[in-house]
């Protein structure tokens, strides 16, 4: 059922089972729905927003942007992998980022009380990389490893004071 309402139109789906609306791109053809608010006279100010499924198999969030066009900003490709522009922002009450492997947590980032927290459940070492090298280890029993080297610190930065036990 299509019908406007002062200048509004609507489309109403209903039954008693599920409803569905299906867009079907032709052959070799995405399929998309663009989302224009405000009489979509506002093209300068990129009020312009699309779904699109790629024949590619990618799922996008896309937004138009004066001079370039169409331009992704949140991707999920053929591989299931989630892509984005610009900055995620986490919020709630439990504010973390947390990886799993199936349904099984694996690590999490977390932002509690003033706090940092990164967690490897698996009692496994966390790893800080640079360009695709390991050169810090913390290893689950506490022990710090550099894997480079390097030196702690520097002649103008210094730690100034380094506890241990003899």
């Amino acid at each position: 059922e299509v019908y406007n309402t002062s200048g509004n139109y609507n489309a109403v789906f209903k039954n008693s089972g599920q409803a569905t609306l299906e867009i079907q791109g032709g052959e070799n053809s995405s399929a998309r729905i663009r989302l224009i608010p405000d009489e979509g006279d506002d093209v300068n100010n990129a009020d312009h927003f699309q779904l699109i499924h790629e024949t590619s198999n990618n799922f996008e969030l896309q937004r138009y942007v004066v001079g370039s066009g169409w331009e992704w900003k949140w991707k999920l490709d053929s591989s299931n992998n989630v892509h984005q522009t610009g900055n995620l922002t986490v919020g709630g009450t439990a504010t973390y980022i947390q990886f799993n492997k199936g349904s099984t947590r694996h690590a999490y980032i977390q932002s509690y009380q003033n706090k940092l927290y990164v967690s490897n459940d698996n009692a496994s070492d966390i790893f800080f990389r640079t360009q695709n090298s390991d050169n810090l280890i913390l290893y689950h029993g506490g022990t710090l490893f550099s894997n480079k080297g390097g030196d702690l610190g520097t002649s103008a930065s210094r730690w100034s004071t380094i506890y241990g036990s003899a």
